[in-house]
């Protein structure tokens, strides 16, 4: 909020200490947090540890929770969503070769979240 310079009596509780013509101009203000649960955060490592670890269903398992639990905190349009439908297709991929479209159906639900939180031009 921009208002005018002037004196401006504070110890008067009749008259309001600004008006309509006081202000100059308003700005709204952003601040960037990066919003997130903890746990999901922390399944979501655990299914990259199953995944590495060759522990596929597991993997797949606990991404499901945690996709769960992102979906609730952070909502869909979430990068951390768009990591975990990669990393569900990756697993659908390298598991259940013959579930090809499911893979590549999750992978196209990634790219299309990563495109619209980060851009078209993001490196990711």
């Amino acid at each position: 909020l921009r208002a005018t310079p002037r004196r401006r009596a504070t110890t008067t509780t009749s008259a309001a200490t600004f008006t309509a013509r006081d202000v100059l101009g308003m700005r709204a203000v952003l601040k960037h947090v990066r919003v997130g649960t903890a746990d999901a955060e922390r399944l979501l490592e655990l299914a990259r540890t199953h995944l590495v670890e060759r522990r596929f269903d597991t993997a797949l398992s606990v991404s499901h929770e945690a996709y769960t639990l992102y979906v609730q905190t952070v909502g869909v349009m979430h990068a951390d969503v768009a990591a975990l439908l990669e990393l569900q297709a990756e697993v659908h991929w390298v598991r259940h070769r013959s579930h090809l479209t499911h893979a590549l159906a999750t992978q196209r639900r990634a790219v299309a979240i990563a495109e619209r939180v980060h851009g078209v031009d993001h490196e990711r």
